[in-house]
C-alpha cells in the first residue's frame, strides 16, 4: 500500500471542499435559470442582470470543480492506442504527459494571477448590475491552484508508479 503525503491529503480534502461549494453554485445557477425563464415566458419579465450573474458564477464553477477531477484522475482520457504500448513505455508516457500538462496548469494559474491583478487594479465591474468582476477573478485565481495541486498529486502518483520495482 502506498503511503499518502500530508499535502496530498491536505489537497484531496480541500478540493472536496472546493466541489462541494462548486455544486451549490451549480444548484444556485440552475434556480436562477430556471426562475428567469419562468419569468420571461409567464409574466414577461425576466430576472434583470442573470446573465451577468451566470457568467461570474459560471467562472467560479469551472475552478472549484477541476481541483478534485483533477486529483482525483477523472479527466476524460483516450487511450486506445496506448493500451497497445508495453507497461513500461506506458508508465513513462504517464509521466511524461504528467509532466506537460503540470506545466500546463501552472501558466493557466499564472496568467489567471495576472489578469486577477489587473482587473482589481482597475475594480472592474460588470456592465450593468455593477458586480466586481474583479473579485470574481482574484477566486478564480486562488481557485486555480487546485488545478495545479491536482496536476502535482497526478506526476506524483505517476512518478511512483514509473518506479515502482513491482513493474
Amino acid at each position: 500500500m502506498k503511503q499518502e503525503y500530508f499535502a496530498v491529503r491536505w489537497a484531496k480534502r480541500v478540493s472536496l471542499a472546493m466541489a462541494y461549494g462548486g455544486g451549490l453554485i451549480l444548484t444556485i445557477m440552475m434556480f436562477l435559470t430556471f426562475f428567469d425563464v419562468f419569468g420571461r415566458s409567464a409574466f414577461n419579465a425576466p430576472i434583470i442582470g442573470s446573465v451577468e450573474i451566470l457568467t461570474l458564477m459560471m467562472g467560479l464553477l469551472i475552478f472549484l470543480g477541476v481541483g478534485q477531477t483533477t486529483i482525483t484522475g477523472r479527466h476524460i482520457r483516450v487511450d486506445v492506442a496506448t493500451q497497445l504500448l508495453p507497461v513500461r513505455p506506458r508508465l513513462v508516457l504517464d509521466a511524461s504527459v504528467q509532466v506537460l500538462s503540470f506545466v500546463t496548469a501552472a501558466i493557466i494559474c499564472w496568467r489567471l494571477w495576472v489578469q486577477a491583478l489587473e482587473q482589481t487594479a482597475e475594480l472592474n465591474v460588470t456592465q450593468n448590475l455593477e458586480l466586481p468582476v474583479w473579485f470574481v477573478s482574484l477566486l478564480m485565481a486562488i481557485f486555480s491552484f487546485s488545478l495545479v495541486a491536482g496536476m502535482l498529486v497526478q506526476l506524483i502518483q505517476s512518478w511512483q508508479s514509473m518506479r515502482s520495482p513491482s513493474i
